[in-house]
């Protein structure tokens, strides 16, 4: 029968990474969207491998503390709760925050508190340390995988995200046509209001294509509303309006840039 601090040691580290696992699963959209090399292993694998790695390290850690308890072995279980701490925080930096750099700077971290660990037990108890082993292993093989991600998505670095960023704080026009704007829109985008009889100039990004369509003047005292029913909905409303100024809108790619 498994005495209850076994059970503990196994059910710590198994049932912190599968609720670190349910809370990110949410970004699984993001991370495929990630350009991977062609060794990086299949989603399905993660699971059962970090399952067998937690269960070891749990039952390295309780042969460790069964051998004084805490008062004896201080160290080496305190090495134990960093690294375990440091496996914890990479999937929320890397999933929920998409800052890849960041999590490469983790995983390092990381590998060093394993290998102090190992090395730690090993003083103890040779078996707990050689049970970290495949642990030790697989993060060589993590930190190589997460630097080469980290290489092939230059923009999902220390502070931004990946191949797909939504916006931070976006112009409330842009994102009425985009439904997102990248942060540089909303720091380059800008809208000025007031009753000018100035021509309305719209540069929307989205690669599509370039029209003409004609705008009464008076929409310019409408035109955030209008704006926020996205772009065909203001082209329905004006159809067959003949008075200048006009709006133009000219498509580059995913930025806007509003003024009147």
């Amino acid at each position: 029968m498994m005495s209850w601090p076994l059970a503990v040691a196994l059910a710590v580290p198994i049932a912190a990474g599968t609720a670190i696992g349910v809370s990110t699963r949410d970004e699984i959209d993001w991370s495929s969207k990630l350009r991977r090399p062609s060794w990086d292993p299949p989603t399905w694998l993660f699971g059962p491998a970090w399952t067998f790695l937690y269960t070891l390290m749990g039952y390295a850690s309780f042969r460790v503390w069964s051998l004084g308890g805490w008062a004896a072995q201080s160290q080496p279980l305190t090495l134990y709760l960093v690294q375990l701490g440091l496996n914890l925080a990479w999937p929320l930096i890397f999933f929920r925050f998409h800052r890849i750099g960041l999590a490469m700077l983790d995983n390092l971290a990381l590998l060093a508190a394993a290998a102090a660990t190992a090395a730690s037990f090993h003083t103890v108890d040779q078996t707990a340390a050689y049970l970290l082993a495949p642990y030790l292993a697989w993060l060589v093989f993590a930190n190589t995988l997460n630097f080469t991600i980290w290489r092939m998505n230059p923009k999902g670095g220390f502070t931004g995200d990946g191949p797909s960023s939504g916006s931070s704080g976006t112009v409330p026009a842009t994102a009425s046509l985009y439904g997102e704007a990248s942060s540089s829109s909303a720091k380059r985008g800008r809208f000025s209001g007031g009753r000018s009889r100035h021509a309305l100039s719209v540069t929307a990004a989205a690669q599509v294509g370039v029209w003409h369509m004609p705008v009464p003047s008076s929409s310019a005292r409408g035109f955030h509303s209008m704006a926020k029913g996205g772009l065909k909905t203001a082209a329905r409303s004006t159809a067959g309006a003949h008075a200048q100024p006009s709006l133009t809108c000219a498509v580059h790619k995913r930025e806007a840039l509003w003024a009147v």
